[in-house]
C-alpha cells in the first residue's frame, strides 16, 4: 500500500486535540472529555507497518501528555511475557506442553502440579480466590512464593475453563523464562524483545538509579468521574504514582511505555518492523495466535473471578481474539490485550491495522467497556473514510 505519513497533534492540557482527518474520533473524545471521564489521551495506529496516527493531548495530575510520554500499560503488559515464552518455544528451549514444574518445582503446590506452560498462557488454571495479590513492597521472590502457593479449584480442573489472572500467570511464566535461560527476566526481555523492536520508551523493572533517571517523564493514571486518589480503590497506587510500584518488575500489569512502543510489538506479530519477518518471530506469532477454545465457566461457579466477561470470550494461545472485546468493525482475525478497560492494544490481521491507545483514566465499569468499543469504532471508521483501510475492506 502507499505510505501514509503519521498524523500528529500538539498536546494541550486544557483541550481535546485530535487531527482534523479523524472527525469521528475527535467527536467521541470531545464527548468523553466533556463528561470528565478522561484528562489525557494517547494513540498510535499503523497499517501494514506504516504509521497513520500518532497523537496525544491532556494531562495527568498537572503534567502534560505527549506522544512520547510513557504511560502505565496495566494488563496490556502481558504480551511481553507471552512473546518471551513463545520465542523460547521457537528456540527449542521449552514447549507449551511442558509442566511448569519442570522449571519451577515449587509451583506444584496446592493442586497445581499438572499445570502446563500453555495453561498459564491461556489462563486456564482455576485459582480459587483473589486473596493472593501482588504486593509492591515485596520483592520478586516473595511475590513468586505467593503465586506458587495460590490454591486452585481442583474440582474444576486445570485446562477446563478460562479463569483470567491479573498477575500470577505472567509472574510465573517470567520466572520460567528466567530459569530456562539462566538470567534475570528483565535482561532477557530487553535483549530479545525491547531492543530488537526499538521499544526504547518501555520500562519493566528498574533499579533506583534507572528510576531516578526517568521518573520525571513517567505519568500516573488518573480517575475519571468522581473518585479521588486515596479513596480505597486497588488502583490508587497507579494514580498516586507510587515509586515502588513503578520501579517493580510486575510482568502481568507493570510495564510502562508509549502507545507507539506498545504498537511495535503487534506490528512484529504481523510480520512488520525490524524483526517481524524473521522466522523466530513469525513462529512465535503463529503460536500465540493459534485458536484456543475451552467451555465457558458455569453460571453458578463459586469463584472470585466468576462473572468476568473476559473469561467467556474467545482466546488464542496468548491473546484475546473475541471481536466483542474490540468493535464489530474488526475482522475475525483480530487479536490483542486490554488493560483495565483504559488501555487497548490490538492488531487486525485482515486489514493490517495495529491500534494502541490509552485514556489514562480509570472510570466505572458501567461505562468503561462501552467507551473502549466506541473509541475503536471511531478510529476504524475514520481510517476507512480517509481511504487508509479502503483497499483492505473492499
Amino acid at each position: 500500500m502507499a505510505e501514509h505519513p503519521p498524523t500528529t497533534s500538539t498536546p494541550d492540557p486544557e483541550a481535546v486535540r485530535v487531527p482534523e482527518a479523524f472527525g469521528r474520533t475527535r467527536a467521541f473524545l470531545s464527548e468523553d472529555h466533556g463528561k470528565d471521564l478522561h484528562h489525557g489521551f494517547q494513540l498510535f495506529a499503523s497499517v501494514d507497518g506504516v504509521p497513520v496516527a500518532d497523537f496525544a493531548y491532556g494531562q495527568a495530575l498537572g503534567l502534560r501528555l505527549t506522544p512520547g510520554t510513557p504511560l502505565h500499560w496495566l494488563c496490556a503488559s502481558k504480551p511481553l511475557t507471552s512473546v518471551s515464552v513463545a520465542l523460547l518455544v521457537e528456540a527449542g528451549v521449552l514447549r507449551l506442553d511442558d509442566p511448569v514444574t519442570r522449571f519451577l518445582p515449587e509451583y506444584g503446590q496446592a493442586g497445581k502440579a499438572g499445570a502446563r506452560i500453555g495453561d498459564l498462557l491461556a489462563h486456564t488454571v482455576p485459582y480459587r480466590d483473589g486473596s493472593s495479590q501482588y504486593v509492591a513492597s515485596l520483592d520478586w521472590q516473595e511475590n513468586l512464593a505467593a503465586a506458587c502457593a495460590a490454591p486452585i479449584d481442583e474440582a474444576m480442573g486445570i485446562g477446563s475453563v478460562r479463569t483470567y489472572s491479573a498477575w500470577i500467570n505472567s509472574h510465573v511464566l517470567a520466572e520460567v523464562v528466567s530459569r530456562a535461560r539462566g538470567e534475570e527476566y528483565g535482561d532477557f526481555l530487553r535483549r530479545e524483545v525491547l531492543v530488537p523492536l526499538g521499544m526504547d520508551r518501555t520500562y519493566l523493572g528498574m533499579t533506583a538509579e534507572e528510576y531516578a533517571a526517568v521518573a520525571d517523564d513517567l505519568r500516573a493514571m488518573t480517575y475519571g468521574g468522581v473518585r479521588n486518589p486515596g479513596s480505597g480503590s486497588a488502583n490508587d497506587a497507579f494514580v498516586m504514582g507510587v515509586p515502588e510500584l513503578r520501579a517493580a518488575s510486575i510482568p502481568g500489569i507493570g510495564a510502562m511505555g508509549t502507545m507507539r512502543d506498545l504498537a511495535r510489538l503487534y506490528e512484529a506479530m504481523l510480520g512488520h518492523g525490524p524483526v517481524g519477518g524473521e522466522p523466530a518471530w513469525q513462529g512465535a506469532s503463529a503460536l500465540l495466535r493459534r485458536r484456543h477454545l475451552v467451555p465457558e465457566p458455569p453460571e453458578d461457579w463459586d469463584n472470585w473471578s466468576a462473572g468476568w466477561a473476559i473469561n467467556s470470550m474467545n482466546w488464542s494461545q496468548g491473546f484475546v481474539t473475541d471481536r466483542g472485546m474490540y468493535c464489530p468493525e474488526v475482522s475475525p482475525r483480530v487479536f490483542g490485550q486490554p488493560g483495565e478497560k483504559t488501555v487497548m492494544a490490538m492488531a487486525d490481521a485482515d486489514s493490517g491495522l495495529v491500534l494502541a491507545f490509552s485514556f489514562n483514566s480509570f472510570v466505572s465499569s458501567a461505562v468503561a467497556g462501552f467507551r473502549m468499543t466506541r473509541m475503536c469504532q471511531a478510529m476504524y471508521g475514520d481510517l476507512v473514510e480517509t481511504g487508509v483501510l479502503a483497499a483492505k475492506r473492499a
